[in-house]
C-alpha cells in the first residue's frame, strides 16, 4: 500500500477564524526572518565597533539595537532600554 494521501482543507470550508490563523501565520514567518536579520545585521555593527571603536561603527550599532528594541516593543509590549535596566 502507498502512503496515505493528505487533503489540505480548501479556504471555503474553513472558518473565519482557522483562514485568520492561517493568514496570520503566513506572515509570521516572514516577520520573524526580517527579525532575525535585524538581530543579526545589530550583532554585526557591535562586533565591527568593538573591533574599530570607530565613532560611525558605534553610531550605526546604537541605530540598529534602537530597530531591535522598537521590534520587541511592538512584539512584547514594551521593552526596557538597557539604560534603566542598570
Amino acid at each position: 500500500m502507498g502512503r496515505p494521501h493528505h487533503r489540505t482543507p480548501r479556504t471555503e470550508q474553513l472558518s473565519p477564524e482557522w483562514g485568520l490563523f492561517l493568514f496570520l501565520e503566513a506572515h509570521m514567518a516572514e516577520k520573524i526572518s526580517r527579525f532575525t536579520i535585524l538581530v543579526r545585521d545589530m550583532r554585526a555593527a557591535q562586533k565591527r565597533y568593538f573591533d574599530t571603536r570607530d565613532k560611525a561603527d558605534l553610531s550605526r550599532a546604537k541605530e540598529l539595537e534602537r530597530k531591535v528594541d522598537d521590534e520587541l516593543a511592538v512584539i512584547f509590549g514594551g521593552v526596557r532600554t538597557q539604560g534603566s535596566l542598570l
